[in-house]
């Protein structure tokens, strides 16, 4: 959903993940181009379609492959949002990030939830492509497992409270 947000605003938007489904499931919902995390030579296919490079970079995976080198596609002096949960520890190597001047932003408790809701609302964005599971809230124990394991085919999870 942020990256259709960021569609919203107007960005390009590149995706980068271990699945072809999501990748599929971010062209669906108007990413620019979409990328399997173990492309051969993933940064400089990056930088052919969008040599400027980016602005703000948003980091929604967690995967470590892709968290070490999300402030590689940034221009000097860019953003970069991590906006997931990072279980455990992450090496990533910070020198070329700081000779880059990168400014790295926590998503939780976005201010911009408020613009996201407006968005929904006018259609800009449309979260019903990013839904996977619709389950009671009692399967809310099962359902964070398969989060936390990674198992499965997931995007987003709702829950049924009634």
């Amino acid at each position: 959903m942020a990256g259709q947000f960021a569609r919203a605003l107007g960005a390009q938007v590149i995706g980068i993940d271990a699945r072809q489904a999501r990748l599929d499931k971010a062209m669906e919902c108007g990413f620019t181009s979409a990328f399997h995390r173990k492309e051969d030579n993933l940064v400089d296919k990056v930088f052919a379609m969008w040599p400027e490079r980016g602005t703000v970079g948003l980091e929604t995976t967690a995967l470590p492959e892709v968290v070490s080198i999300a402030g590689d596609f940034l221009a000097h002096r860019g953003r970069l949002v991590f906006d997931a949960a990072y279980p455990g520890t992450y090496e990533v190597s910070i020198d070329r990030w700081h000779w880059n001047e990168v400014v790295i932003y926590n998503a939780n408790g976005s201010a911009c939830e408020e613009q996201a809701i407006d968005a929904i609302a006018a259609g800009q964005i449309n979260p019903r492509p990013l839904i996977s599971h619709l389950v009671p809230y009692t399967e809310a124990p099962g359902m964070f497992d398969m989060l936390t394991d990674r198992a499965g085919e997931h995007l987003g999870i709702v829950f049924d409270w009634q």
